[in-house]
């Protein structure tokens, strides 16, 4: 809904594809806060193509979720600026467990 704290419209927001990746949420340490932090990564392979801090699930229906944190950009100045950011997160339809290899297990005797 916003691109640096600046309101998009909403037309173009629904002309605007969704970035493809693996989506993991952890806790880490925050070194700038120094305490445990919830953080959301959005990765594509090893590149972190964005990141949430303090983040929170806000609403879950089927394979769709909306997760809520901070993201953190540097301005021109080069100081940290954070903005509340809110993701719609789509989950790929895919196997939720892939098929394990089969084996032959013999019973001990």
């Amino acid at each position: 809904m916003r691109n640096r704290g600046v309101e998009v419209d909403r037309r173009a927001l629904r002309e605007v594809a969704g970035t493809p990746g693996q989506l993991t949420i952890m806790v880490t340490t925050d070194q700038g806060l120094n305490r445990p932090c919830k953080v959301a990564r959005l990765t594509q392979g090893e590149l972190v193509r964005a990141e949430l801090k303090d983040v929170e699930i806000l609403w879950m229906n089927d394979d769709r979720f909306t997760l809520t944190g901070f993201e953190q950009v540097k301005n021109e100045a080069g100081q940290t600026v954070d903005y509340r950011q809110s993701w719609l997160i789509s989950l790929d339809a895919g196997p939720a467990f892939p098929e394990l290899p089969k084996r032959r297990v013999s019973p001990n005797t």
